[in-house]
């Protein structure tokens, strides 16, 4: 059994050191080797370094952004990242929800990830953009119209039950959202326009008094909605 690598595969290695020893900023590969905590802004900077490259998930369907290489290249790919000191993929968006949706969700779950394609860009570059809506262009905000109308559907036939139930008083004053989603650009003013209704962003920290520091983490993470399921399971801990 011949374990060495194939000619091909040396140089598919040789490419893939290269382009990390020339794309790594120097700042990130120092504070990676001395065991520095990576602030977002260094994940989100080198995703987007990665993202250009489309090497943030390879591994993802090539309809998905995915690369077509095979298992061993996968492997040469994440040892090299490795050796080379650069932060892995955040495992919980590239290892483990992209791929199950790409290959177990609905197509309305799937909807949600059209804007991506449509830009050619990662779905980590686009988890990028939507953190940062101040910066979001014209053509992002067009590619989530289809997404999220089909967020808003959900919410107007919930309002229909509750409305047609017994213990109905004949209106909706308030929509609340809440969690990651409730920082999705143009979702609350699309729920207003087709509800009709008012729409706030839950707090669930609103009356904690919270440091600076602490506030300026929760606005890089999107905001202490973010936290509203983690506050209500706690407080269910309390009962």
């Amino acid at each position: 059994m011949d374990l060495n690598y194939s000619t091909e595969e040396l140089t598919f290695r040789d490419d893939v050191r290269s382009w990390l020893r020339s794309n790594l900023p120097a700042e990130l590969k120092q504070k990676v080797e001395s065991y520095q905590e990576l602030s977002k802004d260094d994940l989100l900077g080198w995703h987007r370094i990665l993202a250009k490259k489309g090497w943030v998930a390879p591994d993802w369907p090539v309809e998905w952004g995915g690369k077509d290489w095979t298992p061993l290249q996968r492997h040469i790919w994440r040892e090299e990242m490795q050796l080379a000191d650069v932060p892995e993929p955040l495992a919980f968006n590239a290892s483990m929800i992209g791929p199950v949706i790409a290959a177990f969700g609905n197509e309305e779950q799937k909807k949600r990830f059209e804007a991506a394609k449509e830009l050619g860009i990662s779905l980590e570059d686009a988890e990028t953009r939507l953190q940062q809506p101040g910066e979001m262009d014209a053509a992002s905000r067009d590619a989530l119209k289809e997404p999220i109308e089909s967020l808003v559907a959900p919410v107007e036939r919930a309002r229909s039950i509750l409305m047609s139930g017994e213990t109905s008083q004949g209106r909706l004053d308030e929509v609340v959202l809440s969690g990651g989603g409730a920082r999705l650009p143009g979702l609350g003013e699309a729920i207003e326009r087709r509800l009709g209704t008012k729409v706030t962003v839950l707090d669930p920290l609103r009356a904690v008094a919270a440091t600076a520091e602490v506030e300026r983490s929760l606005a890089e993470y999107g905001g202490s909605s973010v936290l509203a399921v983690a506050v209500g399971l706690g407080l269910r801990g309390k009962e």
